[in-house]
């Protein structure tokens, strides 16, 4: 997920079932940053999701994704 100049934001799933090495670096300023993939090969899938607020990014991406899960106690070691 990022921020747009304009104040939007947007948020981006790649799909990919390959192996891949993520890396984050700094190109600048400390709030400039550079977020690269290398991929093994594959087929690509990239889902993008924009809105105005972080928030309704996050729902868009947890309607197509699905909520997360939460187990039973019992199922995490509790008796």
């Amino acid at each position: 997920m990022a921020q747009l100049s304009n104040g939007k934001f947007f948020g981006v799933l790649l799909n990919n079932v390959n192996g891949e090495d993520a890396f984050i670096r700094r190109t600048g300023p400390s709030t400039t940053a550079e977020v690269g993939h290398n991929l093994i090969g594959g087929i690509f899938d990239f889902y993008f999701f924009y809105s105005g607020t972080a928030e309704e990014v996050l729902m868009k991406y947890h309607a197509f994704i699905g909520r997360p899960y939460l187990p039973p106690m019992w199922a995490m070691g509790w008796n």
